[in-house]
C-alpha cells in the first residue's frame, strides 16, 4: 500500500517515515466542567467599553507582542 507523502506544516519539506526526521505529538485537552464564578459586580460592568479599551491597547502590537502580553497577564 502506497501512503500519501507527509509534509512539514512549518516549512513544507517532504518528510520520510523511518528516517527520524519528525515527531507526531498528540495533545488532549479537557475543559473545566464547572461554570465560572460571576458576581453581581461583574454583571454591572460595561463589557463593551472594556473590550474597546482592550482592543485600543492592542491596536499597534504585533501578533507576537499580543501573545506575550496574554501569557504575562
Amino acid at each position: 500500500m502506497n501512503e500519501s507523502p507527509l509534509f512539514c506544516e512549518r516549512c513544507g519539506a517532504e518528510l520520510e517515515p523511518g528516517k527520524a526526521e519528525f515527531y507526531v505529538v498528540r495533545v488532549e485537552a479537557f475543559a473545566d466542567p464547572t461554570p465560572p464564578s460571576i458576581s453581581a459586580e461583574d454583571l454591572q460592568r460595561d463589557i463593551a467599553a472594556a473590550i474597546e479599551r482592550l482592543l485600543a491597547s492592542m491596536r499597534d502590537l504585533s501578533k507576537q507582542e499580543a501573545m506575550d502580553r496574554s501569557i504575562g497577564r
